[in-house]
């Protein structure tokens, strides 16, 4: 797994996201590389970024794009469905949600 995948995945365990700052103390590199990464990501349509505020500093808070239809990689299956079914007996929205 590569330095950006170990990012993004720490972006998308975080329910609020994750401050720029934490990121490159988390993975210990300088905030130069982190702002490459990001940069990347955000490039790439994953994640999204907020300035704010945190310990008297201005950083950003780094969020996914796609958190809430991501699960192990997997989009959610009722992006994009034109079927009529019944949520709670679709197999493949139960299939899904137990990658969760």
């Amino acid at each position: 797994m590569t330095l950006e995948e170990k990012v993004l995945d720490y972006v998308r365990s975080r329910r609020k996201g994750a401050l720029q700052s934490d990121i490159w103390k988390k993975f210990d590199i300088d905030s130069r590389k982190c702002s490459r990464i990001i940069t990347n990501l955000e490039q790439n349509g994953l994640v999204y970024k907020k300035s704010e505020v945190a310990n008297g500093r201005r950083t950003y808070r780094i969020l996914s794009r796609y958190g809430l239809l991501m699960a192990n990689d997997m989009v959610s299956p009722c992006c994009g469905c034109t079927g009529e079914c019944v949520p709670e007996y679709c197999v493949h929205l139960s299939g899904w949600l137990l990658k969760l």
